[in-house]
């Protein structure tokens, strides 16, 4: 074994040292548990492996035992923490803070993200309802796909606040989207061999969804209809008006998917402007005008549509780039490959990824001589 390969595998053992050392600091906050055991699983895994991931998972039952299995399954795959999530599965977390926007937390896989951004975990496992993978991840400049439309999806019917039905799909968030389809990779067998160019994409037309700051979407995805239209894909207008509401959003997502495979577009600024809670939204004016201001829109039925969905952070605060995929492995896949496409045309903010990126442990934070 040649010294730059010794190397890379102490240098995992200190990130897990790194990881087990925040995830310390963050217990009862971010960290409902700590999976100490992973050492053991780390060190064995090193034997075979030189890179590890280090990954949590969100403290709910949805969650079926056979997806956790094929995780474990995987040499080196190391399960490190239950994450905590809001309250009762609340839109917004109003108990863990975003480390990037320092405004409330999106819910309710809000710890995964935090423990995604404070270099605990490389990804986490979680469930989404009605945005609850999608919104934190986009809300975090993080990237996650919402596999619900592949048939990853949890155990029980729920009921949202506004008294729509619905199964939970499960998610996957990460720093960057190879380790997303990675791990999807690992959970569903997946069509590599499908060619997305055969299929029909859908755009907001313009006017449709205006967006805080950033404008009308139409506009702003020009440069992403470029990058498509080089590669053969058709790309079509769709009517995408008047989706705040999210039984109207979903009948219009529905209209749209008798017409194209996949529909992409723009959401955000999330939970900055406003609130996207259906608790604040039941109440009057006030309420409405604050959940209206939350820069979500489609993201909040990405699962009750059963699509495959993707979330692509741009260089914007909580702003990102939505895929939408309807049901089945082809148009998942498609949806994989068209997030490729998309993230390779996007920049993104070099600070951001060199701050949350540190490694540096300092739990006393001055010097002894």
């Amino acid at each position: 074994m040649n010294d730059k390969i010794v190397m890379q595998k102490i240098n995992e053992m200190a990130r897990l040292a790194y990881a087990i050392n925040i995830a310390r600091d963050n217990l009862g906050y971010s960290v409902r548990y700590i999976n100490y055991k992973a050492i053991k699983k780390a060190v064995e895994a090193l034997k075979v492996y030189d890179k590890l991931y280090f990954y949590g998972i969100k403290n709910t039952s949805q969650i079926k035992r056979e997806y956790l299995q094929k995780l474990s399954n995987v040499g080196n795959y190391i399960w490190l923490t239950v994450d905590e999530m809001s309250k009762g599965g609340r839109a917004i977390d109003i108990e863990r803070i975003n480390p990037v926007t320092g405004r409330p937390m999106t819910g309710s896989t809000s710890a995964g993200c935090i423990n995604v951004l404070l270099g605990i975990n490389d990804f986490a496992i979680g469930t989404d309802g009605g945005g609850s993978v999608l919104g934190p991840a986009m809300s975090c400049n993080l990237y996650s796909i919402m596999a619900k439309g592949l048939g990853l999806e949890g155990k029980k019917l729920k009921k949202s606040t506004d008294a729509i039905n619905f199964i939970p799909g499960i998610g996957i968030i990460a720093k960057d989207l190879f380790v997303c389809k990675n791990v999807l990779c690992n959970l569903i067998d997946l069509d590599d061999t499908i060619d997305f160019r055969n299929l029909k994409v859908g755009i907001p037309r313009k006017g449709d969804i205006n967006l805080p700051i950033i404008g009308d979407v139409r506009e702003d995805l020009y440069n992403i209809e470029r990058a498509l239209s080089k590669e053969g894909i058709t790309v079509i207008d769709i009517d995408l008006k008047d989706v705040l509401k999210r039984k109207d959003a979903i009948y219009k997502l529905n209209r749209a998917f008798e017409e194209v495979d996949l529909v992409i577009t723009k959401e955000g600024p999330i939970d900055i402007f406003g609130l996207g809670d259906s608790v604040l939204g039941t109440m009057g004016y006030v309420g409405s005008y604050i959940q209206n201001s939350s820069g979500k829109y489609l993201i909040k039925v990405a699962n009750m549509v059963n699509t495959t969905a993707l979330t692509i952070p741009s260089e914007n605060l909580g702003v990102g780039i939505l895929i939408m995929a309807k049901k089945g492995n082809k148009y998942g896949t498609g949806a994989i490959k068209l997030a490729e496409i998309v993230d390779s045309n996007i920049s993104h903010p070099k600070l951001f990824y060199e701050y949350f990126n540190t490694k540096e442990y300092d739990d006393i934070l001055f010097e002894v001589n």
